[in-house]
Order: C-alpha cells, then sequence, then structure tokens
C-alpha cells in the first residue's frame, strides 16, 4: 500500500505540475530529460540538493 502512495505523491507532486494533461504517448524523449534536469537542479539554502538520483529515478 505504501507503494501506491508512493505514485500517487509522484504524480500529485511532480508530474502532473510539470507536464498537465499531456497524454503519455506525446511526451518526447527531450522533455522528459528537461524535466530530469529540472528536478535535478533543485537546492536547499545552503546549496545541496533536494532529491538524489534515486529519488530522481523513482519519480521518473
Amino acid at each position: 500500500m505504501a507503494t501506491v502512495k508512493t505514485v500517487e505523491r509522484n504524480i500529485d507532486n511532480y508530474l502532473i505540475p510539470y507536464f498537465g494533461n499531456t497524454l503519455i504517448n506525446e511526451i518526447y524523449l527531450s522533455q522528459l530529460d528537461q524535466f530530469r534536469q529540472q528536478l535535478a537542479a533543485r537546492e536547499k539554502e545552503d546549496g545541496n540538493r533536494t532529491l538524489s538520483n534515486a529519488r530522481i529515478n523513482n519519480i521518473l
């Protein structure tokens, strides 16, 4: 059940805000690359990244 909640949270907090109502088959690799770069660029106030590579992979 925790996995379902994680997937729902990823969709609600990351995927929908970025891709909106875009159909999955209309998302291009370049868009995924941009999304990944955006996630990797997020930083805390101290300059450290907010998301690890493993977390970004989980979101994708």
